[in-house]
């Protein structure tokens, strides 16, 4: 098991919650400046073992983690940002429906960092109205919550409920 780094360079395993995106058996990993690096992609599939499938996921520097530009609502249907992620969203996930999220929103309203309340509804907080309302167009359930007090901060819903598996 890995010690916890003293400085972040590639030397080290280093895995961020908010760069952990669970969808079944696959694991997607943010790779960004800060955050997750490649050794700790390598250190979580050896340690997961076989039977899951670790996939790193770069973005853009100015998020903050993997969750701020990419949201796996249901199976089929993820929300993320194309500034975040201008290749788009990971390969393995083609066919799946994708709606694109404002930076503006994604970054300052949190709008990828959804908590799922369960596969038919999803929980934003009340800045990701854009958001929201194009979830809404295509009958998908959303709540939404004051979350300002939170997101200021640069936290959202979902980094209140770190996720370990979805969907069944």
């Amino acid at each position: 098991d890995p010690e916890p780094p003293h400085r972040r360079d590639d030397a080290w395993p280093l895995l961020d919650g908010g760069d952990c995106l669970v969808a079944g058996t696959t694991v997607f990993v943010g790779l960004s400046r800060g955050g997750s690096n490649a050794v700790g992609v390598e250190w979580l599939q050896r340690h997961l073992g076989a039977r899951w499938n670790v996939r790193p996921v770069p973005f853009a520097a100015e998020f903050p983690h993997l969750d701020c530009a990419l949201c796996l609502v249901r199976p089929g249907l993820g929300l993320f940002c194309p500034e975040a992620l201008p290749e788009g969203p990971p390969e393995s996930l083609a066919g799946w429906t994708w709606i694109e999220v404002d930076k503006e929103e994604a970054l300052r309203g949190m709008a990828t960092n959804g908590l799922q309340l369960d596969a038919a509804t999803l929980l934003l907080p009340e800045s990701a109205q854009a958001t929201a309302a194009a979830l809404r167009r295509i009958g998908h359930g959303v709540e939404t919550v004051p979350f300002d007090a939170v997101t200021a901060f640069g936290g959202g819903l979902r980094c209140w409920s770190q996720p370990l598996g979805r969907w069944g």
